[in-house]
């Protein structure tokens, strides 16, 4: 990703109150953060995701679990590099730094569920991922247990 379209869309991003986002997080171990990417950029991604889809052909998937794909270099594929872009600024909020790390691994994309090929739910079973680990004592980026019955109160910013 080059310097001067990473500057053209953080210029364009919105400011957050990092204050109100950790009380969130503290209070109900989530905060929803709506219109981080603008939609119409959104659908943009999202017809560029489904391109390179597309190439697959209509039977068949990229290589997946779970919706995680972690081949065919998608993670550094334009669409992915410019979502994080426009997510960077309400993570540096929370922990008040520029100086972030970011996932390269993979991205997530999910077959709707009236295909009926992918399994979305099973009873008594809870799939929560993330790749970081997690930090005891205020880390604004937590992870709650996928254990069926896990009582840990800790969340996740999406």
């Amino acid at each position: 990703m080059d310097d001067k379209l990473a500057e053209e869309i953080t210029s364009q991003c919105k400011e957050y109150d990092g204050k109100y986002l950790r009380q969130q997080l503290e209070q109900n171990g989530y905060v929803v953060v709506p219109d981080v990417v603008p939609v119409q950029k959104c659908d943009e991604y999202i017809g560029q995701y489904k391109n390179w889809l597309s190439l697959f052909g209509p039977d068949h998937n990229p290589s997946w679990t779970k919706s995680i794909i972690q081949h065919y270099r998608v993670a550094h594929c334009e669409p992915t590099w410019k979502t994080r872009l426009w997510a960077k600024p309400v993570f540096a909020s929370i922990w008040k730094t520029n100086k972030l790390l970011s996932s390269m691994d993979g991205i997530a994309i999910g077959e709707p569920p009236e295909l009926g090929r992918t399994t979305f739910r099973e009873p008594g079973y809870n799939w929560f991922h993330i790749d970081q680990g997690t930090l005891e004592g205020g880390s604004p980026y937590l992870s709650r247990s996928s254990l069926p019955g896990g009582n840990n109160r800790r969340g996740s910013l999406f």
